[in-house]
Parts: C-alpha cells; structure tokens; sequence
C-alpha cells in the first residue's frame, strides 16, 4: 500500500490504518514501513521523524522506488535504479544459458527473461534518462542470441539480430530489443494515461506531453525514412 499525501495526511492516514485495519483485515508492518519525501530541510526531516513518524525508518535518499516505478528529481538517482534492474535481468540469463539447451533458452528468452523482465520499467522513464541501461541490456540480448543462434561464433551481425527482433509470423525470433521499444513504450504509457494523471492531479494539463509528443514525432520520421527507402 502506498500512501502519497502531505507528511500530516500521511500520518493520520496510517493512525487509522493501524487502529482501524485489523478489523478490515488490514496489518501494517511498521518494520516494513518507509516514509519519503521529495522535497524538505534537515531540520522539517527531523520534526517529521520524531512528531509524526517516530516509530517507522524514514528515508534519505534522493527517491523511492513504487509501485514498480521510480519517483525522483535526481537523475542520477534514476539511473542507479535502473542500472541495478538492468544487472539483475542480465545476471537472471546468465544464469539461464547454464542450461545449454539453445531451444529452451531462446523459448525462455522470448516469454520470460530479458525484456520480458523490464517491460514496465520501459514505460515509466525517458529513454534519455536511461540510456546506458538500455545499451547494456541490448548488447546483453545480441550477446544471449549469437551465443544460441551460432554457439557464439561468427555469422551474426547486425542485419541476423534485426531479424532476431522481427515478431514470429513476419519470421523472425520475437526478441524485441530495449532501443526499438523503450522511446515507444513511453510515450505510449504517457500519453494513454492522461486522464488518470489529469484525474488524480487536476492541476496538470490534459495536453501530450512535451516529452511525450517530441518521441512520438521523432518515431514517425524515423518511420516515414525507413517507408521512402523501401519505395526508392
């Protein structure tokens, strides 16, 4: 459960939960319990420790990761996240190809691991923010298909992993690729969730995203260049 309110609120919020919820059904595990807040001084992040929050860790990094997504004004602070996500799925098929079996890993590859594993991460961050993750985690698939494609050896560049990508029925491998889905992804996931944003914070704006609307156009050039060489 996530509680996202001014530090009183949220205080009050969780007396009632702690008071109330066992009728409900509902236990709060205060060792499991961690207040953040994104912006306050070190003398407010002491009062709110020891007036509304005495008995429950507080904090005191530049974000917080929720809900499978992560709230920060620091971007190094994202990239840390997200390189940390990205190591783990990488270590995940690591551990995958001890199985030496190319057919099961590459069936475990496409429903699974690898992107499998960070299609949601793709959507709540701009690419721009996390390129060095993306590039890792691209060169970690290449890697994972050459090695059960061709046992690691020569005959796959860049055209066989460009295949690779293709979906099944248009005969390639169904392996999407981080630098063909993450720009993709989220301006999708910004722009479909517009009227939620605008109905849990009304003061934003219901129009695209800056962001959101500069991907979009450059996804479409990319797309109308790519149809002008295929028609040349």
């Amino acid at each position: 459960m996530s509680i996202i309110a001014s530090a009183e609120v949220a205080s009050k919020c969780l007396e009632t939960i702690i008071t109330d919820g066992p009728a409900l059904g509902l236990t709060v595990s205060l060792s499991k319990t961690t207040v953040w807040w994104p912006k306050s001084s070190a003398m407010d992040q002491d009062l709110i420790r020891k007036d509304l929050f005495p008995a429950i860790q507080c904090s005191t990094e530049d974000g917080v990761e929720i809900l499978g997504g992560v709230i920060s004004e620091s971007q190094l602070y994202i990239q840390r996240i997200f390189k940390k996500r990205v190591m783990k799925c990488i270590e995940s098929i690591d551990i995958m190809m001890e199985l030496d079996d190319p057919q099961l890993c590459l069936l475990l590859l496409r429903a699974c691991e690898g992107m499998k594993k960070l299609n949601y991460c793709w959507r709540t961050v701009h690419p721009s923010l996390i390129t060095d993750a993306i590039d890792s985690m691209e060169q970690a698939i290449i890697n994972t298909l050459r090695e059960i494609c061709v046992a690691g050896g020569p005959g796959f560049g860049n055209f066989q992993v460009e295949l690779a990508a293709l979906p099944i029925d248009l005969n390639g491998l169904g392996i999407a690729l981080p630098s063909d889905v993450a720009a993709v992804a989220y301006a999708a996931s910004s722009i479909s969730t517009l009227s939620l944003q605008s109905l849990i914070f009304p003061e934003l704006t219901t129009c695209i995203p800056t962001d959101a609307r500069a991907l979009v156009d450059s996804i479409m050039t990319q797309c109308r260049f790519t149809t002008t060489q295929k028609a040349e």
